[in-house]
């Protein structure tokens, strides 16, 4: 016969868990002469980490950027309505999380004038606007680990398929209209690079970020799924350079050939020209 005995869970007397942090307060503060920027700052003390989160409003639009987790950050929100920010908060040796949440309302669109770069874009924003196209120089896609390295990938001289190059995305200053005109079919870089169906809905729009992209640049937000150049990009563009004829972008890698996601950095560049 065998006795059996129940045995006691086992708990390593070395390791204490920390307690649930306090309910997190920060402050919100519009800034001065733009009701659409805000300035969050966690205002708790011995949090182990913290995320921002910054909301969206009833049709789905968010600020610029989504997240965060600086103690002290400004967020630009480029359409009006109800958004609620929510800051999370864990202690140390895994105590828990703790939230609290604030609504704020921005009550007006970002406004943007046709001046500079939205002028250059948009063909001076004339009813046609401007559309470009991919140039045939060398270089009219690079890939590498930053921004403006093509070490990873750089296109030859004429050096896309004709697929790339009848696509063209056009700007227009009258309702912020985005066309991606790509003749009914791009390239799907997560099937093989090849060319196949994709359809473009009526009613795109887009959006011009003054000084918010990487090292001060502006950018170009475009809707979610959406891309200027390769469909695993970010909707999210800084524009490098741009004159009446030439446009530099550079982009963000979000997803890999297979459609994971892509992790530790990776940067497309694109050269196109106005048509």
């Amino acid at each position: 016969m065998f006795a059996l005995t129940a045995c006691e869970p086992f708990q390593d007397p070395d390791v204490v868990l920390g307690s649930t942090p306090s309910t997190p307060e920060f402050s919100i503060e519009y800034m001065q002469g733009d009701s659409n920027t805000i300035i969050v700052k966690d205002l708790s003390a011995g949090n182990f980490a913290r995320v921002w989160n910054f909301g969206e409003n009833a049709d789905g639009q968010s600020p610029l950027k989504q997240t965060s987790t600086e103690v002290l950050d400004t967020v630009k929100y480029i359409k009006a309505g109800t958004y609620t920010i929510t800051l999370y908060v864990s202690g140390e040796n895994g105590g828990g999380t703790a939230q609290n949440s604030k609504t704020i309302t921005v009550t007006n669109d970002a406004v943007t004038g046709c001046t500079g770069t939205v002028a250059l874009l948009t063909g001076d924003c004339l009813p046609s606007g401007r559309c470009w196209t991919f140039s045939q120089a060398s270089g009219a896609i690079a890939v590498g680990p930053g921004p403006g390295d093509g070490s990873w990938y750089s296109s030859p001289a004429a050096g896309l398929v004709p697929e790339q190059y009848d696509d063209s995305y056009c700007f227009l200053f009258d309702g912020s209209e985005f066309q991606y005109n790509n003749n009914g079919s791009t390239i799907n870089p997560y099937n093989g690079y090849v060319a196949e169906p994709f359809n473009v809905p009526p009613g795109l729009t887009w959006t011009f970020s003054e000084g918010t992209g990487l090292n001060g640049v502006d950018q170009i937000i475009l809707p979610d799924g959406f891309f200027m150049g390769t469909m695993n990009a970010s909707n999210v563009i800084d524009i490098v350079a741009i004159s009446e004829t030439e446009l530099t972008l550079q982009a963000p890698m979000l997803f890999n050939d297979d459609g994971t996601p892509h992790t530790g950095g990776g940067w497309f560049q694109y050269y196109f020209v106005a048509i």
